[in-house]
């Protein structure tokens, strides 16, 4: 393209012969040319057409052209376009004060045709190559915002994941910690509970030995005999504490109700039980005939487990049991004279694993384990548990479960059969996404490229699909599109960093169903496989 190809020149000169001239003359170069002989006309004419070039007369009758070119220079619309002076004028003073109002160049009359043209068209080219390098530095600028703008973002997410991975690195070492100190206590306790073993049944092994020596009379036989009864039964309760405090935490509790009639549980309990020196107490405030909807045998251990600690720390006075039923709830209250709960078990009285060193109790290790599967049963009836103990007095401990209790366990969110396919390239991104998915129980397989994406679908399709749109070898748009025509009901999922135009059209190409912030967050994850996983079951 030339530079005066369809450019537009405004002349603007008082004497119609010249105007005519240099419009011939213009348009005999290419040129479109508008003239007029009123100054009064130009500014309006100018905003009009917006020429490329303005030639203007200084001596016109109605108004002088430096007001003119004053005016076109204040009008933002036109104060841009060059403009070239023509005049008669040929003084240094003239053509100072026509540079001073904005003029570009100053041509003197009689007008010299090819003078005229030289610097119509050098001041056209100058006035075209700067407009040229406003439009690139406006583009430049644009990019340059753009560009800020993106690596902006793209900071702000690399600040984020670096933040994430802080924590996680954190949140990992801190697992690594507790797992130690958890191996600890673990193997404290483990120690603990092999020492309050040892010694019942290394009574039962020295009765058994008197008896088979064939020595004794049979009033002895049957003191050993009572002995080796009474410490099997004291090892074969620890033991079903240890089993069923292992399953609790191995499993889900789930309550399994039927009716049961308190008053008779208590009572078949108690019957059960002789202590020795103490008296043992039931207030039964209950109707006998009442029954209570709840698990038979969870119910039954909460009460053993209470009222065997109870004994077992009681050397004198009394154990009492209270049953009574109050604002749909039954309570029960095991009160007794013991050795009472020093200060620094009380916050660790549930906990089998508590760090014991600064507790020496025999028989902690045991009375914990049965204390921390009485309160999992109680939790799992949907009741409470507290107490209230004062050294060397007694410990009241209290029961409180609702008069009726749920037949099966709350439904869960859980996705344990279910697969999801993650198409990420980004080892770091995977990470923290399967870190998300893992808690879920799901089953997750990935991909690092389109092609193997589509493959390990193809092989094996799957309900839910989450990939960048941006995968290597083939793009996700592209796979998901595949994956669609192969398994149109699967859902798909675009995990994308922030949302530029040009990830608004990769997804909107994408026949995506949803799309996931990257790096993933928790709850987007979880609301998506609740949506697609469980709610389109």
């Amino acid at each position: 393209m030339s530079f005066n190809e369809k450019q537009t020149i405004l002349i603007i000169d008082d004497a119609k012969s010249i105007n005519e001239f240099i419009q011939a003359m213009l348009e005999d170069h290419g040129y479109a040319a508008i003239c007029t002989e009123n100054g009064n006309e130009a500014l309006s004419l100018a905003i009009e057409h917006r020429p490329d070039l303005i030639l203007l007369d200084i001596m016109m009758p109605d108004i002088d052209g430096y007001t003119v070119c004053s005016q076109l220079k204040a009008e933002p619309k036109t104060k841009d376009i060059p403009v070239i002076f023509l005049s008669a004028l040929n003084s240094s003073f003239d053509k100072v004060k026509a540079f001073k109002c904005g003029a570009v160049d100053y041509v003197t009359k009689p007008v010299q045709n090819d003078e005229l043209m030289a610097r119509v068209t050098t001041h056209l080219t100058i006035s075209s190559l700067h407009r040229t390098l406003l439009s690139c530095n406006r583009d430049l600028e644009d990019k340059i915002k753009e560009r800020t703008q993106n690596l902006e973002t793209e900071n702000e997410n690399l600040r984020r994941l670096n933040s994430i991975m802080e924590t996680t690195l954190l949140k990992c070492k801190s697992e690594v910690e507790q797992a130690e100190a958890a191996g600890k206590l673990k193997r404290n306790f483990l120690e603990e509970v092999r020492e309050e073993l040892f010694a019942p049944l290394q009574t039962i092994s020295d009765a058994a030995t008197q008896i088979s020596a064939g020595n004794l009379n049979d009033e002895t036989i049957k003191e050993f005999a009572h002995t080796i009864s009474s410490n099997s039964q004291f090892v074969s309760s620890c033991c079903n504490k240890i089993i069923n405090y292992s399953l609790s935490k191995t499993a889900a509790i789930n309550p399994k109700a039927t009716n049961v009639n308190v008053s008779d549980l208590l009572t078949e309990i108690m019957s059960q039980r002789e202590p020795n020196n103490i008296q043992l107490i039931l207030k039964d405030n209950l109707d006998s005939h009442k029954v209570f909807y709840t698990d038979h045998e969870m119910l039954s251990q909460i009460l053993v487990n209470l009222i065997d600690n109870a004994i077992e720390f009681t050397k004198e006075g009394s154990v009492e049991v209270n049953a009574s039923y109050s604002n749909d709830c039954f309570v029960f209250c095991i009160k007794d004279t013991g050795i009472g709960i020093h200060p620094e078990k009380m916050d660790i009285i549930f906990n089998p694993l508590a760090d014991t060193s600064k507790i020496s109790t025999r028989g902690y290790a045991f009375t914990t384990i049965g204390l921390a599967l009485v309160k999992e049963y109680v939790d799992a009836l949907q009741g409470e548990i507290w107490f209230d103990s004062t050294p060397g007095k007694g410990t009241e401990f209290y029961v409180s479960l609702p008069a009726e209790t749920l037949t099966e366990p709350q439904q869960q969110c859980i996705f344990e059969n279910k697969s999801v396919l993650v198409g990420d390239d980004d080892d770091v991104s995977y990470i923290l996404l399967h870190e998300v998915l893992k808690p879920t129980g799901i089953k997750i397989r990935r991909a690092k490229d389109g092609r193997e994406l589509f493959e390990m679908f193809r092989q094996n399709p799957v309900p839910l699909v989450i990939t960048n749109l941006k995968l290597p070898i083939m793009n996700g748009t592209e796979v998901l599109k595949m994956i669609k025509m192969i398994k149109p009901d699967t859902v798909a999922i675009a995990q994308m960093p922030y949302f530029s135009a040009v990830d608004k059209r990769d997804y909107s190409n994408s026949l995506c169903d949803g799309f996931i912030e990257k790096p993933a967050k928790s709850e987007q994850i979880i609301e998506v496989l609740k949506k697609h996983l469980i709610n389109n079951a």
